[in-house]
């Protein structure tokens, strides 16, 4: 009973002591239960507050970016519309380091530079000033020109004024004042007095008081030309008036040499300057300089200083007594004969075609700025910018030395602010803005540019197309000479070419065409292509001189001219000529520098043009010439934005400065041109002027495609690689291998191991192809020309059309449709090249030609029954020659025989002699010594 008890007790202590361990364990569960819990709500809660942190650090961020791209636009706007409080006020907000940096840095310049002209005006005033003192202590010479002008006088007590043929002139006054009492020398009047002695400040905008002149000369000026010139004249007088030079930087072909003209004529007239005035051009356009000053101002003195050395001394007498009021003269004689130019004390140095002068460094202006003196200077030019920023510093200091000092601090400003700090060189968009908003600002006032399309809207508009031409296999060549120096310009002899050109169509419709280019050895070349058309032309180059320039432009000119086509060298053609009786213009071969061919351009779009301009520049396909139309563009580029986008009419506005610079600025890196060849009609299009010119080139090109396909010897447009000799298809590596054997060769005459680049060591590599037994040249030409030269009953040529295919260019469908064209011509070619290792080898090509035709033509057609017929005469001329082969085959069997037993009774002779010999060799130490000399 007890132990039962006990039992039982010992149950119930278990089961109690399970169930609390039962607890226990749920216990820890639902803690684990909760805990996981907890953490998966705390996770859910840190990611929902995690996403809510980063939307609002994202919206705080797209909100800054927006203010930020909102107050950019607001500064750029600012920036743009020269509102340089506003600017500033913005910069010193966003508190920007490099744009406060680049605005002082920029500032310090300007400022300069204001208070240097300031110096330079008050300099040039108080010189004038000097002179004017001594001219009245000085007595006036009899025997010069000024002693014969006329003076004005007035009389006291009327007030009536003597002027003209009616005043006594300046050598005679005092004798007539002692003879006619009662009048006295006018003075200058109080406008002129006024407007000498005006406030440095006056200065900018003097040139908008209007210039009045009542001569005969300046109203028939006036009338004459095209486009109101009062602003051109305007400016430059405003230039004398403050004692400032400038460059006149119209577009080419605006009249920059008649508004020169009228600025000589208005000195004259009306500021009583009579000179000397030196005006310094290019040979080629001092002809035309000699004959409008006679045109437009034929009472103006004028010598043309040129010719020959006794010429040129036979001018020195009348030079000497100053009876002349200009002097025309070429940048050769300035520098040559300088020992007697420079001696003259000019009043106006006119130099045209300034951009000559855009290296400081250059032998002309050194001569001018340290030889020749000239208070007064103007350069024209249409280009005032070609390559880099120093180029227009040369021009500025060259006119004012005292404000353009240091090109270095004006490259640094200008070009690259940011290269001294450290920073980033880059510059982004707003600093490119704020840097040539800058250098506007100081060009302005020395510069005055006009477009024609601003000037001249009845100016017809000039079309320019880029006409890229394929390569012949001659210029594509593998190898070349390892010895070429200039391996640029030789490059650009490759690339020149004579065979896309579309002159037949220009001379049917009556365009005449000016066509540029660089070489003379291509312009002789070309010389013979316009022989062989017989085309009428006329050429100037180089070598031209200056009376035959002016006979040769006359001959173009004139009307009902029988010269077509004028060839001129981009450098000496391209300046200063009026060539606008031709309508197109052909740029052979592109210049390094872009502004040479748009000089070369605008020869013909010029004022007085009545037909749209075509220009037409050629560029091979993958060659040197897409580079150099690629340095081009970036020069353009960098014309644009300094000077173009400067808009320097005096008259533009703010806002179309700033349209027309983001313009520049958005499309400067955009749009490639593709290397894609053009072809007949697009070549066309690109010539046409209308629809029916257009019509017409299209069936002068159809006939002259069916005229080629009725020529069975017609060959491609392009010279193939199949027509070239052997000696130009040569790879790199039999190059080297010659020039190895070459040095080798030197070596062992004695003339020493060159010196430069080695040469590669090594054995040189072997032939491709070993040349073929003659016995298998002879056979397969035999088979060949058999075939070739077989006659149907009737007499025809099976193989006409078989000789060679037409090109991939008049047939495209063919080359399509077959894998491995092949013609006879090739086929010759490869047994010539001994490329076939046996007849099997040629009559693989010879089923593949007839195949081929077989595939293009339709069954039952003539080519279709031709290629059979072939194909069994091939088959019938190898087996002719099959059996020769045997028939010879064994006279030559008998032939080896007899050989093969004159070779045993030789072998048998040659035994018996080695044997003496080497018994003879055994004995040889026991004959005596003199007896081997016997």
């Amino acid at each position: 009973m007890t132990e039962k008890l006990e039992k039982q007790q010992k149950l119930e202590q278990e089961k109690k002591r399970r169930q609390k361990h039962q607890e226990y364990l749920n216990s820890i569960l639902q803690h684990a239960k909760d805990f996981k819990e907890y953490h998966r709500s705390m996770t859910g809660k840190m990611q929902k507050l995690t996403r809510a942190v980063v939307t609002w650090h994202t919206n705080t961020e797209r909100e800054q970016k927006k203010e930020t791209e909102k107050i950019e636009k607001e500064r750029m706007l600012r920036l743009m519309a020269e509102d340089e409080e506003g600017y500033r006020k913005l910069i010193d907000q966003k508190k920007d380091k490099r744009l406060a940096y680049l605005l002082q840095q920029t500032d310090e310049y300007v400022a300069n530079l204001t208070t240097l002209v300031y110096e330079h005006k008050a300099a040039q005033a108080a010189k004038d000033k000097k002179k004017k003192k001594k001219k009245k202590k000085k007595p006036i010479d009899e025997s010069s020109q000024m002693s014969e002008l006329p003076v004005k006088v007035i009389q006291t007590e009327t007030g009536k004024v003597l002027e003209g043929t009616d005043a006594p002139k300046s050598s005679q006054l005092e004798a007539w004042l002692e003879m006619n009492p009662g009048r006295k020398r006018r003075g200058p009047s109080r406008s002129r007095r006024t407007r000498r002695s005006s406030t440095p400040t006056e200065w900018k905008c003097s040139w908008r008081r209007p210039i009045t002149s009542s001569s005969h000369l300046s109203r028939m000026w006036m009338m004459s030309t095209s486009f109101p010139p009062t602003q051109g004249l305007e400016w430059m007088v405003s230039l004398y008036n403050n004692n400032l030079n400038g460059i006149l930087a119209d577009e080419m072909g605006l009249g920059k040499t008649i508004q020169t003209i009228a600025l000589i004529t208005y000195l004259m007239e009306h500021k009583r300057i009579n000179g000397p005035f030196l005006i310094i051009v290019p040979l080629s356009t001092l002809s035309n300089w000699v004959y409008e000053l006679d045109k437009w101002a034929p009472s103006v003195v004028q010598v043309a200083y040129k010719g020959t050395p006794m010429l040129r001394r036979g001018l020195v007498p009348q030079l000497r007594s100053g009876k002349f009021n200009v002097l025309l003269t070429t940048y050769e004689y300035v520098i040559k004969d300088k020992l007697i130019l420079a001696k003259i004390r000019w009043k106006y140095m006119i130099v045209d075609e300034g951009h000559r002068m855009k290296n400081h460094h250059c032998k002309l202006t050194q001569v001018l700025n340290t030889h020749y003196v000239a208070p007064r200077r103007l350069l024209l030019t249409g280009t005032p910018l070609q390559n880099k920023l120093p180029e227009l510093w040369a021009l500025l200091n060259f006119l004012l030395p005292t404000i353009f000092k240091s090109c270095s601090t004006f490259e640094q400003w200008f070009n690259a602010p940011f290269a001294m700090t450290g920073e980033r060189v880059d510059l982004n968009e707003e600093e490119t803005i704020l840097i040539i908003r800058r250098l506007h600002k100081v060009l302005r006032p020395f510069l005055l540019r006009r477009l024609k399309k601003e000037v001249e809207s009845q100016l017809p508009e000039k079309v320019e197309y880029v006409v890229r031409c394929d390569m012949s296999a001659i210029q594509k060549g593998k190898g070349g000479s390892k010895t070429l120096m200039n391996t640029i310009m030789q490059l650009k002899k490759i690339c020149n070419h004579p065979y896309m050109f579309q002159h037949i169509e220009l001379h049917a419709t009556n365009h005449r065409v000016l066509l540029f280019c660089q070489m003379t050895t291509l312009m002789n070349i070309m010389e013979d292509y316009f022989s062989y058309r017989n085309f009428q032309y006329l050429r100037l180059d180089g070598t031209t001189k200056a009376d035959d320039r002016a006979m040769l432009l006359k001959k173009f000119n004139e009307q009902g001219s029988q010269f077509f086509i004028f060839l001129l060298s981009t450098r000496a053609g391209g300046l200063g000529l009026n060539l606008q009786a031709a309508d197109t213009v052909v740029i052979y071969d592109s210049d390094w520098n872009p502004h040479q061919d748009l000089q070369a351009q605008d020869r013909a779009h010029r004022i007085g043009q009545q037909n749209e301009v075509r220009v037409l520049r050629l560029c091979t396909v993958n060659s040197v010439e897409e580079k150099i139309l690629a340095a081009a563009k970036y020069k353009l580029n960098v014309d644009q934005k300094v000077i173009q986008a400067g808009m320097f009419d005096q008259k533009s506005s703010s806002h179309e400065r700033r349209a027309f610079l983001q313009a520049i600025l958005e499309t400067e890196e955009q749009n490639e041109e593709e290397d894609e060849i053009p072809d007949d009609e697009t070549l066309n299009q690109m010539i046409a002027r209308n629809e029916d010119e257009f019509e017409l080139f299209m069936r002068m090109d159809m006939d002259r495609r069916r005229e080629e396909a009725r020529n069975p010897k017609r060959k491609p447009r392009l010279m193939e690689e199949d027509e070239l000799p052997s000696w130009i298809i040569r790879d790199e590596a039999e190059i080297e291998r010659l020039t190895y054997e070459e040095e080798e060769e030197k070596i062992e005459d004695g003339g020493g191991s060159s010196k430069g680049k080695k040469k590669k060591r090594g054995r040189p590599p072997a032939d491709k192809h070993c040349p073929n037994p003659p016995k298998l040249t002879k056979q397969m030409n035999t088979i060949i020309d058999t075939v070739i030269n077989y006659r149907d009953g009737s007499g025809r040529h099976l193989s006409e059309v078989f000789v060679q295919l037409p090109s991939r260019k008049e047939l495209p469908e063919y080359y399509e449709l077959i894998r491995k064209p092949v013609d006879f011509k090739k086929i010759k070619d490869r047994v010539r090249n001994h490329k076939y290792r046996g007849v099997g080898d040629l009559e693989r090509d010879v089923m593949l030609l007839c195949h081929n035709a077989q595939t293009f033509n339709l069954e039952g057609s003539q080519i279709y029954e031709d290629s059979i017929v072939l194909q069994s005469v091939f088959k019938s001329a190898r087996q002719k020659i099959a059996k020769d082969e045997e028939s010879d085959d064994d006279s030559e069997e008998e032939e080896e025989d007899e050989e093969e037993d004159e070779e045993e009774d030789e072998s048998e002779a040659e035994g018996r002699e080695d044997a003496i010999y080497r018994t003879w060799n055994v004995n040889k130490k026991r004959i005596p010594r003199t007896a081997l000399v016997y």
